[in-house]
């Protein structure tokens, strides 16, 4: 066991050295290829939690579908990730569960990879079924997106980074970096907090002697309830007035995204926000939209692009651009720059 002082000086130690190796792991890639690969895997990693956790599946299907193996399980028996796709096609279509089926079989390479090297997950976590793995990827969330944040600006060597293997070569470095970096930086918030922090250490990790639970258990403190549950519990307070029709076959869809940029507005206008700066981030969103392609990426060539930014007039072109496609060298930021998706 070690004291205050010690402790913090270890704590920045390692918070320096699993930075570095997250650096040095993402500077040996391809910057435009990378950056394609890992953020197409995000997105069928976020069809593949919405499906599981929030789908629309018949009941007995969507259990049928959570309990399928993945790992070991899915070795043993590969047919398995051809059930998983026809129980989902008829929901969401071909395309979506195809990349259904494709994220269990990566996932389930990506284990047989752990064990093979005689490794586990960062938390000592385990994956059998599609309903863990749905957990896993929720949990992870974070790590995967501060990931594709520091893409543009590390990324700087001709390694590819290729689909079929981006789960072996990324999921070890968000395991047992990107979680203990999290885990060390929290550590030192507590060592700031409390005065008689120490910190004990054994073959497993290390412990901190204090805990603290920044929010109460069901997250309610008035500044931090969001629109979609003041929505929810004032049933339609807050309904928008223009809303497009969805596709209830899309998991993601750009009308959703409209409509959910609409939502925010009304509830600024209900609360007498008036926001400027809202308004006319919206209007950009709006805009950018018309360019989406397979519902879910946007893409725009960059004179268009800096043409649709100048037509405003309330932010600075130039720093607008540098916040919207600004990347972040290092994973602390990249980490606080994190936006939940939904």
């Amino acid at each position: 066991m070690i004291g205050r002082r010690e402790a913090i000086r270890l704590i920045d130690e390692q918070i320096g050295l699993h930075g570095e190796a997250i650096w040095k792991h993402l500077v040996q890639y391809d910057a435009r290829g990378a950056l394609s690969t890992w953020h197409g895997i995000i997105r069928d990693i976020e069809e593949f939690i919405n499906v599981v956790l929030y789908g629309d599946i018949d009941d007995e299907k969507s259990l049928r579908l959570m309990y399928l193996p993945v790992g070991a399980g899915l070795v043993a028996n590969p047919n398995v990730a051809l059930l998983a796709r026809g129980l989902v096609a008829p929901y969401y279509g071909e395309a979506l569960a195809k990349r259904f089926m494709i994220t269990m079989l990566r996932t389930t390479r990506a284990m047989v990879g752990f064990q093979s090297d005689g490794r586990g997950l960062g938390d000592g976590s385990q994956i059998y079924s599609v309903a863990d793995a749905a957990g896993y990827f929720q949990s992870r969330r974070r790590h995967f997106v501060s990931l594709l944040y520091m893409m543009p600006e590390v990324c700087s060597g001709t390694r590819p980074l290729a689909p079929e293997v981006a789960f072996n070569e990324l999921l070890p470095i968000v395991e047992h970096c990107c979680i203990s970096f999290t885990g060390w930086n929290w550590k030192g918030v507590l060592a700031e907090v409390f005065k008689d922090f120490t910190l004990a250490a054994d073959k497993r990790g290390a412990y901190a002697s204090h805990e603290y639970n920044a929010l109460e258990g069901v997250f309610l403190e008035p500044e931090r309830v969001s629109l979609l549950d003041i929505h929810q519990q004032r049933g339609g307070y807050l309904t928008s007035t223009r809303a497009e029709p969805k596709d209830p076959a899309k998991i993601f869809s750009a009308p959703e995204l409209r409509n959910n940029v609409r939502f925010i507005q009304t509830a600024y206008d209900a609360f007498g926000l008036n926001d400027d700066e809202y308004s006319t981030l919206s209007l950009l969103v709006f805009a950018f939209s018309r360019y989406c392609e397979d519902d879910y990426f946007i893409r725009i060539e960059l004179g268009k692009f800096r043409s649709m930014l100048a037509a405003q007039t309330v932010f600075p072109s130039v720093e607008l651009e540098r916040m919207l496609l600004g990347g972040d060298a290092h994973f602390k930021q990249a980490s606080n720059s994190f936006k939940g998706m939904s």
